[in-house]
């Protein structure tokens, strides 16, 4: 896609709903357009339809690595955002804070992560993608598949709180 194609989706993006809206959206992301940031984070808050602020979250933190510039938004979303009813946007924020915390720091991310871990009475994946996504910031390849395995979901959650305490620790001596 050329840029100038690239251009005019972004003009006609901001009137488009629904589908067309997530395509034209989608469209910008794997482009790479990141000159258009300030436009697909404005679909962070897009309440109407939560897989466009899906999308944005995917894009500015996963497609385009930007996750530094939104840790706000990704702890938000870890929460309960009244409108994302299905989680999927709380999924995408699972699984970009595993990656931004397997070479950064953020206490507040891996606390969130490693409470949605351990909901084990929640039915919905959300807890083992939460706990997938400590042991992927852990950077530890032999706890990065967890499925099935009791064993590694308690070695997981026990060096995912390790960490926690390890960082909260250090950021006091910082103060």
């Amino acid at each position: 896609m050329t840029q100038r194609e690239v251009d005019a989706v972004a003009r006609m993006l901001p009137d488009e709903r629904g589908q067309r809206a997530y395509d034209w959206l989608y469209v910008i992301a794997r482009a790479s357009a990141t000159q258009y940031e300030q436009l697909v984070a404005s679909y962070l808050d897009h309440e109407e339809d939560p897989m466009l602020a899906r999308l944005a979250l995917q894009t500015l933190c996963t497609f385009w690595g930007f996750a530094d510039r939104y840790t706000d938004q990704l702890e938000r979303f870890l929460g309960e955002v009244e409108w994302d009813h299905l989680g999927d946007v709380r999924l995408i924020a699972i699984s970009a804070s595993g990656e931004y915390l397997r070479e950064n720091v953020h206490s507040g991310l891996l606390r969130r992560l490693l409470e949605l871990a351990d909901h084990n009475g929640d039915s919905t994946m959300q807890p083992r993608f939460a706990l997938e996504a400590v042991a992927r910031a852990l950077d530890d390849p032999t706890l990065a598949e967890v499925k099935g395995r009791e064993n590694r979901y308690a070695a997981v959650r026990e060096r995912g709180w390790a960490r926690l305490v390890a960082e909260e620790e250090s950021r006091g001596r910082d103060r």
